[in-house]
């Protein structure tokens, strides 16, 4: 049964395509946005949850350098809004969403892309807001995390030995 559908899954699904740099960072955007917003979910304690949203704004700013928006536009501080952590969730879904049509399928997504960030950033800053999270000093530790991971750049190994949980 399984062997069957994934023939059919295969025979549908769409091929691959050589990609260029821009898409290998919204590609790794996506996929860091993701992947720490469910750690972030997943976290027990503040300490957590710090870091989690540490390593979210580091991949906004990827973000915002892959979809080429002047992060000297970017508001530090938002309106109150009733469900900043649901919002967040909601734009980065359609952060996602939007870069898998433009990386995979060939769709361009290029004048959407900026428009979904800047909303995902708001939702962003909104939640730290409500968090009582201080942009500047979540900033500053994500920084020194990583110079502590990686010595000048990142490297595989460096990724690997993960010099900062030691």
């Amino acid at each position: 049964m399984f062997k069957d559908y994934q023939q059919f899954v295969l025979s549908k699904a769409a091929p691959p395509r050589p990609i260029n740099e821009k898409d290998f960072q919204l590609l790794h955007a996506a996929l860091g946005l993701s992947t720490e917003f469910l750690e972030y979910d997943i976290a027990h304690n503040r300490e957590d949850i710090l870091e989690e949203v540490g390593d979210l704004v580091w991949y906004m700013m990827l973000t915002a350098h892959a979809v080429e928006f002047p992060i000297t536009n970017l508001p530090d501080s938002v309106e109150s809004r009733n469900h900043p952590l649901l919002d967040l969730s909601t734009d980065i879904e359609r952060f996602v969403s939007l870069v898998k049509k433009h990386c995979i399928y060939g769709a361009d997504k290029s004048k959407e892309l900026p428009l979904v960030f800047y909303s995902m950033w708001r939702s962003f800053v909104a939640f730290c807001q409500d968090e009582e999270i201080e942009l500047d000093v979540l900033i500053a530790e994500n920084q020194n995390k990583l110079n502590k991971r990686y010595a000048a750049a990142f490297t595989t190994q460096e990724s690997e030995d993960r010099k900062d949980k030691q």
